[in-house]
């Protein structure tokens, strides 16, 4: 890391010393000119007090001249002990403006300012500079399973080890949260950034300790050059920010170089956030619901509701409208309001012991929030707690087992059932759901769909109904799109089923002119 003496001085610390030196320069004014006037006008300050104080028997001029030196010696001590504070709180506030108070890394503005320096240098020297934009994955999850001050202790841990990777003449500075900026200047014809990168992910293989638990951590990177992708420090982190989200998409522990065409993918996404809070604000969203029947007699025995946007007559695909809403920080707003809305149509709609299913996404199932959230809107809109069901993806009892095992006891408390959407044969999962009170299981599209062709993949559905019947669980077979599908599954006692090929998924007035 750069020495401190290096870093540029905020404006506090500037004006301090301008400051300072016009009270030395004042002092010294001063004492010039009581040295001067008693040249001048001949005052003979000495002998005037020596005069004194013999006018005074009761005075002594030792005594008295001992006093003024000892407040002499006591001002000089003084003078020195403000000047050391002064100076290490100058260093505090350098340090403070500049340097990141939990993992002592340079900071957003340092970071931004060797940036600049580097893009400076560039210029004259003909390099390039490279920005990696570096993102945690999933880190928000960690902070709510195993709390931000074990959160803070993983973060340090990891910035020692990516430091430990850095170079001489490489910068590494968080911008803050879990983002990371690492910068450093190549020669124009050079690819060693592809060096530096295999370097930074090199530190993802070994796991972190933390609370006397293994976690495994992985960073999305995304990558920008100057002056291929951009000509200024800003606008360089913004293409390193806009190509580690194209990392992310990829999947955990990727990176991605910045391409010109993810300016309009990045601007679009924006857009739909902005339209999509408005949207979810005025109830311009509708729901679809997809039943569920039982097979052969195509009873229904449910439904499944399905958020839909039509935004200005074109169709959003609804995968990313809800990844819109989870990066952009507005899928509580949006899971609330598609609870609301489906138990406010579908309590009148149902029939009998019919349910009703709603998705939870994995981020907003974490969240603490969210039984309290359900739980309102159910008494709010009346609607009976045992005909509801709440889809939990799968990948949340993987990915934290513990946080998921109490987010599900909380959630049964309510009288509601459990589902769990997109079962693969994962044995982490089906261990996780053995151990809970779970209702259902919905077998995933995928693996539905390659039952008719690999011998493999339909031993795992057969594995899975044994394990279903021997646990007592029921299962549901979804993306049913195919006669043959049924079949097979009908050979395996499936009783329900939920696709296309089996009912298409209906807007509310459609299933209320049915009634």
């Amino acid at each position: 890391m750069n020495k401190l003496k290096n870093s540029p001085k905020p404006h506090v610390v500037t004006q301090m010393r301008k400051t300072a030196l016009q009270d030395m320069v004042v002092a010294v004014l001063v004492v010039t000119a009581l040295t001067f006037g008693t040249l001048i006008f001949e005052i003979e300050l000495v002998e005037y007090f020596y005069n004194f104080t013999r006018a005074h028997e009761n005075w002594d001029l030792d005594e008295a001249l001992l006093f003024c030196f000892w407040l002499g010696l006591a001002a000089i001590i003084y003078s020195f002990r403000r000047v050391k504070d002064i100076k290490k709180l100058n260093s505090e506030i350098i340090f403070n403006a500049y340097f990141d108070s939990l993992t002592n890394l340079p900071n957003r503005s340092l970071g931004l300012d060797r940036l600049e320096e580097l893009i400076h240098g560039a210029k004259r020297n003909n390099q390039r500079v490279l920005v990696a934009f570096l993102d945690f994955d999933k880190f928000k999850y960690i902070n709510d399973a195993h709390g931000h001050k074990a959160g803070d202790q993983l973060l340090v841990e990891i910035s020692e080890r990516i430091f430990k990777t850095v170079r001489q003449g490489e910068t590494l500075a968080r911008l803050g949260g879990d983002e990371f900026l690492i910068i450093a200047k190549f020669d124009q014809e050079s690819d060693n950034y592809h060096q530096l990168i295999h370097r930074i992910q090199s530190t993802q293989t070994e796991p972190f300790k933390i609370n006397n638990q293994e976690i495994k951590i992985s960073y999305s990177i995304g990558v920008a050059l100057y002056p291929d992708d951009a000509d200024n420090a800003e606008n360089l982190i913004q293409a390193a920010d806009r190509a580690m989200y194209m990392a992310k998409q990829q999947g955990p522990g990727h990176y991605q170089l910045y391409s010109e065409q993810f300016n309009h993918g990045y601007s679009e996404r924006y857009f739909l956030f902005q339209h999509l809070e408005k949207a979810i604000y005025q109830s311009d969203l509708y729901l679809d619901y997809q039943a569920v029947k039982t097979m052969p007699q195509l009873r229904v025995t449910g439904y499944e509701a399905f958020v839909r946007w039509d935004k200005t007559g074109n169709q959003v695909d609804p995968v990313t409208l809800i990844s819109v809403a989870e990066e952009y920080g507005i899928i509580s707003q949006l899971t609330e309001w598609i609870f609301k809305t489906a138990l406010l149509e579908m309590k009148d709609t149902l029939e009998g012991n019919q349910t009703l299913s709603i998705n939870i996404s994995e981020q907003q199932f974490y969240k603490t929030d969210l039984p309290i959230v359900i739980q309102t809107v159910i008494a709010d809109t009346h609607f009976k707690p045992e005909l509801l069901e709440i889809e939990i993806p799968e990948d949340a009892l993987s990915n934290q087992p513990e946080k998921s095992a109490h987010q599900i006891r909380q959630l049964k408390r309510l009288g509601v059932r459990i589902v769990i959407d997109d079962l693969e044969f994962n044995s982490t999962a089906l261990l996780q759901i053995k151990n809970l009170s779970i209702d259902k299981v919905k077998i995933s599209k995928s693996l539905i769909h390659k039952i008719t062709t690999s011998k493999s993949e339909f031993a795992s559905i057969q594995s899975l109904f044994s394990w279903a019947k021997d646990q007592k669980i029921t299962i549901v077979a979804k993306g049913i799109e195919k006669d043959i599908q049924v079949r097979l599954l009908e050979r395996e006692d499936c009783k329900l089923m939920q696709g296309y090929l089996i009912s298409k998924p209906v807007p509310i007035s459609y299933l209320k002119s049915y009634r």
